[in-house]
């Protein structure tokens, strides 16, 4: 078993290698020409470039959630990995890569700080949900992996019933979200659920994510174990 499962790690690490190199380059260049461009304009007030460098890693947790499951599930099924291997491996690997992304778009972002204050640049601002808090790195960090294993947990499991059972499964339940989120709002209960939020928020609540998103991972047990490489659409 921890012989399968370490395999099953070194797979998702390779195969998902390249994606993670690919969305890094194209971050990385971006933000490099904004920052220069940035420099150039320095000391024009009416301009200024604000970015939420977390942003984009967690829309790439999001979509990687989602699509690894038709790209993993029936490839390690048909190697002849269990489902229960399966399902520890992909959860081992979403904790590591939420942690690992974690970390380097925190360093990324200090890096940019610390240019922009030496360079004395007005125009390039990063901006993090930390600032609704105590805007420290420690705080940064546990938001991000809160949110990013949050993301990689509701999204497997969207993945899971798309795969399972198609369109119809995966639609209708995405139809059901919809039509309540539309009805919390049309009821007023959206703007209250937010206002709530934002006078009780804390850390702490950061760290109920992380437990909700193990809660919700978990959930997804009942549909691996029962799972076939006979895709459904």
């Amino acid at each position: 078993m921890p012989r399968q499962i370490s395999a099953m790690l070194y797979f998702l690490t390779t195969e998902y290698k390249r994606s993670l190199v690919i969305f890094w380059s194209i971050l990385f260049s971006t933000i490099v020409l904004s920052l220069m461009l940035s420099y150039f304009l320095n000391g024009n007030k009416d301009i200024k470039m604000v970015f939420l460098l977390s942003g984009p890693v967690y829309l790439f947790c999001a979509i990687h959630a989602f699509i690894s499951v038709k790209q993993t599930i029936p490839f390690s099924i048909k190697m002849g990995a269990s489902r229960k291997n399966i399902f520890i491996s992909i959860g081992l690997f979403f904790i590591g890569l939420a942690l690992v992304q974690t970390i380097i778009v925190n360093l990324f972002a200090e890096v940019l700080r610390f240019i922009v204050q030496t360079m004395d640049i007005s125009t390039f601002l990063i901006i993090h949900p930390a600032q609704l808090l105590d805007n420290s790195l420690a705080n940064r960090l546990v938001i991000d992996f809160a949110l990013m294993l949050f993301l990689l947990s509701v999204m497997f499991v969207f993945g899971i019933l798309f795969y399972r059972y198609g369109l119809i499964g995966g639609g209708s339940l995405g139809a059901v979200m919809a039509v309540s989120f539309i009805f919390a709002v049309a009821k007023g209960w959206m703007g209250q659920w937010i206002s709530f939020f934002f006078e009780s928020i804390n850390v702490g609540l950061f760290y109920w994510i992380m437990l909700i998103a193990l809660g919700v991972y978990l959930v997804a047990w009942f549909f691996v174990r029962r799972i076939t490489v006979v895709r459904n659409v």
